[in-house]
């Protein structure tokens, strides 16, 4: 009974951790989409702007660039531009993974600067879905076995008495 205790604590341990990715990559998805937003809407203003003058967004931009008083603002304008693009780019990844695939989309999609911010005010979740009940059953699963491989990996591996002889 006591060497079930540590597979029984690894696997209620990685049951919890592994239930909330569904909730974390829920709130990292809606700080996203408000991320997204503003960007959105700096965005439409700068193609707004370069449509009062007739120019493109690219043509307008490059009047700021092309004048030396003027070319920060332009870098700034193209910064936000490519920001919406991979903003939305991120987003719909999101919005297009299947449930099984949530780990990779939100560990290949990871902004730096926004999973700080989602950590900072993170609330764990009770996952009720589906989705949240498979993602601790795989986090138990998993728990449970690293004490077992640990075991394994420390009576394969030679005694430090044996290698020094």
């Amino acid at each position: 009974m006591a060497s079930a205790i540590p597979q029984l604590l690894a696997g209620a341990s990685g049951a919890t951790v592994f239930s909330q990715l569904p909730a974390f990559a829920q709130q990292y998805l809606q700080r996203l989409g408000g991320h997204l937003a503003a960007a959105e809407a700096r965005a439409a203003q700068i193609r707004a702007d370069a449509r009062s003058f007739d120019l493109s967004p690219d043509a307008y931009i490059a009047q700021f660039l092309d004048s030396p008083s003027h070319a920060l603002e332009g870098q700034h304008m193209q910064a936000s531009l490519a920001a919406a693009e991979s903003l939305r780019d991120t987003h719909d990844a999101f919005l297009a993974s299947p449930a099984w695939k949530l780990p990779l989309t939100l560990f290949s999609h990871l902004d730096p600067f926004l999973a700080k911010a989602t950590l900072r005010v993170y609330e764990p979740a009770l996952p009720l879905s589906l989705q949240g009940a498979l993602y601790a059953l795989l986090g138990c699963l998993l728990g449970a076995a690293l004490p077992r491989i640990f075991m394994a990996w420390r009576r394969r591996r030679p005694s430090r008495s044996k290698v020094t002889q």
